[in-house]
């Protein structure tokens, strides 16, 4: 049982690997900044097929981090990948 040549596990593998280019001659002399948000934050609440969570706080409400903004309203659905593959 010999892999073939340019797999890994039995998958195949990009030759050299991805080496996308990240701007680093821009920045690289530069200090590092904190970036604070201009403005609100919007946090959807509902991003699944199952029940929407519940918020918590009212629209308006000043929020701190790490504060508990929403409950959960029930149950995600969950769908076999079997019967409903994925592309």
């Amino acid at each position: 049982n010999k892999r073939k040549r340019g797999t890994k596990m039995g998958l195949k593998t990009f030759k050299g690997g991805v080496h996308p280019y990240e701007g680093k001659e821009l920045a690289k002399d530069q200090p590092i900044k904190e970036v604070l948000p201009k403005g609100d934050l919007v946090y959807p609440v509902s991003q699944h097929i199952g029940a929407p969570a519940n918020p918590i706080v009212a629209k308006g409400d000043t929020v701190l981090r790490g504060q508990k903004i929403a409950e959960a309203g029930g149950f995600v659905l969950l769908q076999s990948t079997h019967l409903y593959p994925v592309p």
